[in-house]
């Protein structure tokens, strides 16, 4: 047999709690904690803004980033703003475009 703290026993940690499964728990969680659901289809609209918040994230200047937002600015709703604003911020030219009639 194992002695008493041989290691020989099964460590329990944080995830060891309810909603976790443990080892020979009986089954898998999904990593965002859900449960199997059928999948909702995106809009052409939402899909379209994911798809600009990405391009948003390739850009590696502020002014490529005023660039897409001057192109198409109708199709920006608020997140892709916050994006925007959020890349300039971070964008080592990013106070030059501060006074851009654009913003």
């Amino acid at each position: 047999g194992d002695a008493i703290g041989s290691g020989g026993g099964r460590r329990v940690g944080p995830r060891d709690g309810p909603g976790y499964a443990g080892v020979g728990g009986g089954g898998e969680r999904k990593a965002d904690g859900g449960a199997d659901r059928p999948r909702t289809p995106l809009d052409p609209g939402k899909s379209a803004r994911i798809q600009l918040n990405r391009s948003l994230t390739t850009k590696s200047s502020a002014h490529e980033i005023l660039a897409v937002y001057e192109q198409q600015r109708s199709e920006f709703d608020s997140i892709n703003m916050i994006t925007a604003f959020h890349r300039i911020a971070k964008c080592a030219d990013g106070r030059s475009v501060l006074r851009t009639p654009a913003l």
